[in-house]
């Protein structure tokens, strides 16, 4: 555990207990994702390690700046995330002709050019790729 042991955090065999509503720990200003904390009908899952970090992203920006408002936003459609990744906005073209070929290359038994997941941020990832490889 390291110095971790050392910081007063109650620890039930080598984990950290959390509040699930922001994964806070029993110091203010100290949250703790993934496989390092515990609470009842925890799931050591990859996927409940992204959903644990964004409450605590929540949580933390609610302890650092507690009077402002903190806007959810989806990389499928926020113009502002699609400027920060560099991908295109205007209906996202080149991931949709991507598609279609895929779709095509699949009806004619050719190996797809691309292997997509239609998941928003491996999409776009995927579409800045073949934009700007």
């Amino acid at each position: 555990m390291g110095p971790i042991a050392d910081w007063g955090l109650g620890l039930e065999r080598k984990q950290v207990p959390v509040n699930t509503e922001d994964f806070s720990t029993t110091i203010p200003g100290i949250f703790a994702v993934g496989d390092i904390n515990t609470y009842p009908g925890k799931k050591k899952l990859i996927v409940c390690g992204f959903h644990e970090a964004t409450l605590a992203a929540y949580g933390a920006m609610a302890f650092i700046a507690p009077d402002k408002k903190v806007m959810l936003q989806y990389t499928t459609t926020s113009p502002r995330l699609h400027a920060l990744l560099g991908v295109a906005t205007s209906g996202n073209a080149n991931l949709r002709g991507i598609l279609r070929k895929n779709l095509r290359d699949s009806k004619t038994t050719k190996k797809p050019r691309y292997n997509l997941r239609l998941h928003s941020s491996i999409a776009q990832l995927v579409e800045r790729r073949t934009v700007n490889p």
